[in-house]
């Protein structure tokens, strides 16, 4: 513990009683320690500038120490019950209002102001310096198919695709019918798909799944298509469901998968989740066809490296500030927006102002707009 001192004494003040106990046992129990310590010392080398650097950003003392525990399990250093353990000794503290070692606790402000730098935060891309955006400007517009199943996805990366000039089918089941029509329907460049293809139209929920002769009846739909839509894909985009591009498999061209939920929905098998994760990889190292295979959000990227064992994963968060294009960020209200369940208003807010230590203002966002 911090300003802690500890002293030594050139004798034990104990008398040590062993139990019964199997030396052979006690030897295989200790076999670990001697095989990786080379490589725990290796990680904790490599983890050490990692924390320092989150440490910088405003992230807090406890969760750096609950993360590290967590990928020394995924490591295999150590086992589950030592990770909820020290979960468990974490949330002791701060039940009893442990403070965290000096120097690692900033301001609420200075971290507002570091988080807002290092990620723009409260910035649109039309804010942003415009040359990130020249080169997709100045080519040919690439056209992507999307026959994602959630509104959420079918809206998100289309818009910001077509922002960017590029034009964006957007087929399934769903065709017109959206929450959003007006973004839908008149944003330019993106296309409600006209003639949705058997294999498509079959794939009607998370839980459904594709077998080989699916997948290659949909490179025939696609290699005969005529509408300027399908044929003329450039790239399939894959969200929710993720592993619905398996359709677009043998359809020879770019797929683009970006995990919005768990990425394995409808795999329910060890054989044909380990099918997908084999294929997933394939994709991953093509670079002619310059896949990409990651996640919209931090959660999911890790459960798709966890499980797939890819290095390369590309994380695209969700972002939709181009809606605000030539607008400025100006806040008038000291507070945090949360959007949430009705139902698990108190219980979510409160714990979130207490992992915060009270030094942000947050609000649900029924109690702020009343609807």
């Amino acid at each position: 513990m911090t300003g802690t001192r500890v002293g030594f004494l050139p004798r034990p003040l104990v008398i040590q009683k062993r139990n019964p106990h199997d030396n052979s046992a006690d030897f295989s129990a200790e076999i670990p320690l001697y095989t990786k310590t080379d490589a725990l010392i290796e990680f904790l080398n490599g983890w050490v500038s990692k924390a320092e650097a989150d440490l910088k950003l405003g992230r807090s003392w406890e969760s750096i120490v609950e993360n590290l525990w967590i990928e020394m399990y995924e490591r295999d250093f150590v086992q589950m019950d030592d990770v909820t353990n020290v979960q468990l000794w974490l949330e002791a503290l701060a039940e009893i209002g442990y403070e965290s070692p000096s120097g690692s606790i900033i301001s609420a402000k200075e971290s507002a102001d570091r988080l807002s730098r290092d990620y723009s935060l409260g910035r649109s891309l039309s804010g942003m310096p415009r040359n990130n955006c020249e080169t997709l400007r100045s080519r040919p517009p690439v056209q992507f198919w999307t026959s994602d199943l959630h509104d959420g996805t079918r809206l998100d990366a289309p818009t910001t695709l077509a922002f960017l000039g590029q034009r964006v089918v957007v087929a399934g089941l769903k065709g017109a019918q959206s929450p959003y029509p007006n973004a839908l329907r008149r944003t330019e460049g993106i296309v409600v798909g006209s003639a949705i293809p058997d294999p498509v139209a079959k794939y009607t929920d998370h839980a459904s799944d594709v077998d080989n002769a699916t997948i290659s009846l949909m490179a025939e739909y696609v290699a005969r298509d005529r509408s300027g839509q399908l044929g003329s894909t450039d790239a399939f985009f894959c969200s929710f469901t993720a592993a619905m591009c398996e359709l677009f498999l043998e359809a020879n061209r770019t797929l683009v998968v970006l995990a919005a939920h768990r990425y394995n929905l409808g795999r329910c098998s060890v054989e044909r989740w380990t099918l997908l994760n084999r294929r997933l990889t394939r994709l991953s190292k093509d670079d002619a066809k310059g896949n990409v295979v990651g996640a919209v959000s931090r959660y999911d990227l890790e459960y798709l490296r966890h499980y797939t064992g890819i290095s390369n994963l590309r994380l695209v968060s969700s972002f939709s500030g181009f809606y605000t294009a030539g607008h400025r960020y100006e806040p008038t209200r000291n507070e945090i927006l949360i959007f949430h369940l009705k139902s698990r208003k108190s219980l979510l807010v409160n714990d979130i102002e207490k992992t915060s230590r009270h030094q942000f203002k947050f609000r649900s966002v029924y109690d702020v707009y009343h609807k």
